[in-house]
């Protein structure tokens, strides 16, 4: 319940368990797998994306052209292509395939885990094998190819990095072996500790948007800890009050408020249920899978997998609006989405089903 504000419903939508790269702050049942005809709720039978509303059209999607094999980002005029065995991150435009590439290798020993892009300039990520020692972090800027190491705060080991604008977010190691969020100011080169995890406390989950920082703060609670959605104010983590406590996932900061997803189910973590705070109104936006929360542009979106023989789609919600489809699969094989991120202007979507894999990208607004 959520006693303080009101509660609109949006269209329930039906959900298989996916196949997700999950936070350690809560164990996965090993009923948990995907495409479980068990996992189907009764109760959650599709619907339109809003009630009385028109079908929106989806997002103008395009193949990036790439191996499925490979992981790619595309921004508006560059694209990333990380080889599939993780050596090196391959940069190159996207109208002018016959320039100069900029290539990057991970270092010795290490694997690319995740590439940051935007117009200006690309983070890579290499963490080190079995999350001993500091992860490598490399700004690339795009206009001349210089290359900057992410030096201090060290970069802790293991957790994901997140960029919005000229600033990233990145795990660092604080005093006493504190775990931290570091804040680089990219043009300039200044970084700081921004904020650090109490005693029996850590992290996860960061998202940034235009409207700011969120995440994911958790205790060490057995047997399932408790999980906060929180938004970053000045360094301190503030909890998103309308939560249901100890039940959430992860969360975007909005010009509103926020959006975060909660898992009901301590069986089934892949499945949550994702819910919107708007000008103090509490929105259920529906089922979706966890991990995908993905600020682009002036939307939220998040996955949701159909129910069997239903299309794997992509919602989108903007404050003041209501669901929408963002993407929805020619076929009704059963898939997932594995990958969904922004890239400054552009959404990221990379599709597995057994219709066929699909990497595409599109302009948001």
């Amino acid at each position: 319940m959520l006693p303080r504000y009101a509660v609109r419903r949006a269209a329930p939508w039906i959900t298989l368990p996916l196949v997700l790269a999950l936070g350690a702050c809560t164990q996965d049942a090993a009923d948990d797998a995907p495409g479980d005809p068990t996992s189907d709720s009764p109760s959650d039978s599709p619907e339109s994306p809003a009630a009385g509303s028109s079908a929106p059209a989806p997002l103008d999607w395009r193949p990036t052209g790439e191996a499925a094999t490979a992981t790619v980002v595309v921004s508006q005029e560059w694209r990333a292509v990380v080889s599939p065995d993780g050596r090196r991150a391959t940069l190159r435009r996207n109208v002018d395939p016959g320039a100069e590439e900029i290539v990057v290798p991970a270092p010795r020993g290490r694997r690319i885990s995740q590439v940051l892009l935007d117009e200006d300039r690309a983070v890579v990520v290499s963490p080190p094998a079995a999350e001993t020692g500091p992860t490598t972090g490399t700004v690339v800027d795009l206009g001349t190819g210089d290359r900057t190491r992410v030096r201090r705060p060290v970069p802790a080991a293991g957790g994901a990095w997140a960029s919005y604008g000229d600033e990233l977010r990145y795990p660092a190691i604080g005093p006493r072996g504190a775990y931290c969020l570091a804040l680089l100011d990219l043009p300039s080169g200044h970084a700081q500790r921004d904020h650090c995890a109490g005693k029996g406390e850590g992290f996860s989950q960061v998202t940034m948007s235009s409207a700011g920082t969120a995440m994911l703060t958790f205790d060490d609670r057995r047997p399932t800890s408790c999980r906060t959605p929180v938004l970053l104010v000045e360094g301190r983590a503030v909890p998103i009050a309308e939560a249901t406590p100890c039940r959430g996932w992860e969360a975007v900061a909005t010009e509103t408020g926020a959006v975060w997803s909660e898992v009901r189910d301590e069986r089934q973590v892949s499945r949550g249920h994702v819910l919107a705070l708007d000008d103090g109104t509490v929105t259920e936006l529906g089922a979706g899978a966890t991990g995908t929360l993905t600020p682009c542009g002036s939307s939220v979106y998040f996955a949701a997998a159909p129910a069997r023989g239903e299309p794997t789609r992509v919602l989108a919600w903007r404050p003041g609006g209501e669901v929408q489809v963002a993407y929805r699969s020619g076929g009704t094989g059963r898939g997932f989405v594995s990958a969904l991120e922004c890239a400054g202007d552009v959404l990221n979507l990379t599709v597995l089903s057994d219709d066929g894999d699909e990497q595409l990208w599109a302009p948001v607004e």
